[in-house]
């Protein structure tokens, strides 16, 4: 692909990529400079005749970013790519499949990201942006998005600055209360530092030309001051032949401001308008905590420290991983000064925030940590490993996933548990939308009720008053508010069905003049499987028992019994999800007994015995003792698989039911049979007798089971053992 024709604006803008390509220190490497440049004409391609609300190519825009993402966020390839890609999918015609195409499925994953987040919101802003900057971290997982948009905002915030433009108020209120925090907890306080001074001169131009004037005028003799005050420590430095920079840094006007709000006190009454920062080569073989310590000595030494205002980050990094040791101390005119010692490396990160954390790994940039579900607990542990992500801690990514971040239709933010469905929105907007909700338009798609929301998403919900709630939807809604109306709905529709059905049986009933007795109901619930009277009614009220199945299971005879089954349900400790085959989350009810699973032979669990099960996937488990060798590894190596779990009894109604199987004669055939009746949980065997003769045997077996439904999966389990001729059932 190669742009023709290009005009003079255009050739200007391609020496201008020509040249930050030649410079740029985070895309080293031919393949990634051939990505990049592949991505430019592109970019230039797609971005043709359009231009900026100042009148320049639109291309300026993300060339620019891109800029800011490689050199000043310190980001790499991919990062640069998908700036230069950022506004595609919004301004022109191209799609995400055109750009996975073209480029892969990382960087339209990426720009998949970007295309979920508004370009302004400013809606109802002081009271939710917590919730706007959560969106920010986890709309698609992955942090390029995040630092994009940072890059995106501070290219805007500088345009903006300098002149009078529409929305200019409310771009820097928003950068004010979003974007500066969360470049703060994100690390990477240069940005922090001029997207508020930045929105501070838009939205307060009179006091922010007041305090830099001041500031200008009080220059010489501050630094005569700075001058004063490090001239001792410099020649302490040097006699100890250290390799270091120093440097006297002044506040930004947006900190001065704050102060002067916090202490109620005037500009003159500002004493720490300046900070010393020491910034030294750190020495291979001596641990940079103790250099640093080093340094504090020498400075105390020379001037006495305030102790209460002495900051250890280099023991305990914040948050978001700034190191540093800082020391407040008295200088020669008796005011206090703010000393800030710090390596290279911890520099670097105070700059770059997270993104330099993987260079001091032996990680680089170009080789993508930020692919794939960055905030999958998980994944999280796997990095924390390595890394400790110190952007956020454990506990804070913890918080950040308990919830997904989604907009209304009309373009409002709404916070949601992780994992909600279409049909908990739904029910969010209203009881009786979500009682007739027959799916949604997610970001201008059809999705069904049980969609799992993703950061970002737009829905729109889609109604129909002949949809009522069903049984399923208690699978997928997770909500209060969802199950609550669901369970109401149905409770109302189940007394509707019990009062038509128990009229319906006692017409059947009168008609061959039988009275409900126990013993009739005994019958009935033997053979359907059922346990209470409003089980029936509801069944024959529903249409799932009709009159001729109820006058069969009348005129049959059955040898009945009360059994008790042995029951497992998950423990109080259990996951509330669980990934299927295909990744979808399915919810784990802990109410519920666990319906499918097999008993390990390497350590064969009785009932009562302390037993934990192994999810091998959704509807594969296998119970093993909690003191088990083969549990406690696989518990160790995938956490997620282990689900502890706890004995329950229950008693049924059943049948008898006398089976009779022919086969050839080998000791296999008997193992599997008497295995698999063993491990089935539904059934109590009565009786089994054995016969062999020569190369033939017979097996006559009496057992109890609790419905036909059981009776003819265990058949058909038992007939696909191989050696089995026959199998008959006698009665």
């Amino acid at each position: 692909m190669v742009i023709e024709n290009l005009t003079d604006e255009e050739i200007e803008v391609k020496e201008y990529f020509d040249n930050y390509l030649l410079n740029c220190q985070n895309c080293v490497g031919d393949a990634n400079r051939q990505l990049l440049r592949n991505v430019f004409t592109f970019a230039m391609n797609a971005y043709r005749g359009l231009r900026g609300p100042d009148g320049e190519l639109f291309m300026w825009h993300p060339l620019k970013v891109a800029e800011i993402v490689t050199e000043e966020i310190g980001m790499g390839t991919k990062a640069a790519a998908c700036s230069l890609l950022h506004h595609v999918l919004q301004e022109t015609e191209y799609t995400l499949a055109d750009i996975e195409h073209q480029f892969g499925k990382n960087i339209a994953y990426i720009l998949e990201g970007l295309s979920k987040v508004p370009k302004q919101m400013h809606n109802e802003l002081t009271a939710r942006a917590e919730d706007y900057r959560n969106l920010l971290l986890t709309v698609s997982h992955d942090l390029r998005v995040t630092m994009i948009k940072l890059a995106d905002r501070l290219y805007h915030i500088r345009n903006i600055a300098s002149g009078n433009v529409p929305n200019q108020q409310s771009l820097a209120t928003e950068t004010l209360e979003i974007y500066a925090p969360l470049a703060q907890r994100l690390g990477i306080y240069d940005v922090k530092s001029e997207l508020e001074d930045l929105s501070f001169k838009i939205l307060q131009p009179q006091i922010y030309n007041e305090i830099n004037q001041k500031l200008l005028g009080s220059e010489k003799q501050r630094m005569h001051a700075i001058n004063t005050f490090t001239l001792p420590i410099i020649e302490m430095l040097d006699s100890e032949n250290m390799n270091y920079a120093i440097s006297g840094r002044v506040k930004t006007i947006f900190s001065i401001w704050n102060k002067m709000q916090k202490k109620k006190v005037s500009f003159d009454e500002i004493y720490d308008i300046y900070a010393i920062r020491i910034i030294y080569n750190a020495i291979e073989g001596i641990p940079e905590k103790t250099q640093c310590w080093h340094i504090y000595n020498l400075v105390t030494a020379i001037y006495t420290p305030k102790h209460d205002r002495t900051r250890d980050w280099i023991s305990s990094p914040k948050e978001n991983g700034y190191e540093a040791l800082h020391v407040t101390v008295m200088d020669q005119n008796s005011n206090w000064v703010e000393v800030q010692i710090r390596s290279n490396r911890m520099d670097e990160i105070a700059s770059h925030g997270f993104a330099a954390h993987w260079k001091y790994k032996g990680i680089t940039l170009n080789e993508n940590p930020f692919d794939g579900t960055l905030y999958k607990l998980k994944e999280h542990k796997k990095l924390q490993d390595h890394d400790p992500f110190a952007f956020l801690d454990y506990e804070r990514t913890q918080m950040v996933i308990k919830y997904v971040f989604v907009f209304t239709n009309k373009g409002e933010l709404v916070r949601m548990p992780y994992n909600s469905t279409v049909l908990d929105f739904a029910y969010l907007v209203h009881t009786e939308v979500g009682n007739h909700c027959i799916g949604a338009k997610v970001n201008h798609k059809s999705v069904s009720p049980e969609y799992v929301l993703q950061s970002g998403d737009r829905i729109m919900i889609l109604t129909s008053e002949k949809q009522t709630p069903k049984e399923n939807w208690l699978d997928f809604a997770i909500s209060q508010k969802a199950r609550t109306s669901i369970k109401a709905v149905l409770a109302k529709k189940r007394r509707v069905l019990i009062l038509r059905g128990k009229k319906q049986l006692e017409q059947l009933l009168e008609s061959k003049s039988i009275r409900l007795n126990n013993h009739i109901f005994q019958k009935f619930a033997s053979q359907l499987g059922i346990r209470t009277k409003d089980q029936l009614y509801a069944g024959i009220g529903g249409g799932k028992v009709t009159n001729p199945a109820l006058e069969e299971i009348l005129s049959t005879r059955s040898s009945q019994k009360i059994i008790k089954l042995w029951q497992l349900r998950p423990a109080s400790a259990y996951r509330k999800y669980y990934n299927d085959e295909k990744g979808n989350p399915v919810h784990i009810n802990p109410n519920k007994r666990i319906a499918d699973f097999e008993f390990a032979t390497c350590c064969s669990p009785l009932p009562k015995d302390p037993v934990a099960g192994l999810l091998y996937s959704y509807q594969h488990m296998v119970v093993h003792k909690t003191t088990c060798q083969v549990v406690n590894q696989a518990r160790m190596q995938d956490a997620d698989s282990y689900l502890p779990l706890l004995w329950g009894t229950q008693r049924v109604n059943s049948f008898l039911v006398k089976l009779e199987l022919l086969g050839i004669e080998h000791m296999a055939v008997i193992s599997n049979l008497i295995q698999l009746l063993t491990q089935h949980t539904n059934i109590n065997i009565r009786c089994l007798h054995y016969e062999a003769d020569q190369n033939n045997f017979k097996v006559n077996i009496d057992m109890y089971v609790i419905s036909n439904a059981e009776m003819n999966n265990l058949l058909l389990k038992i007939s696909a053992i191989k050696g089995i001729r026959t199998l008959k059932r006698m009665q």
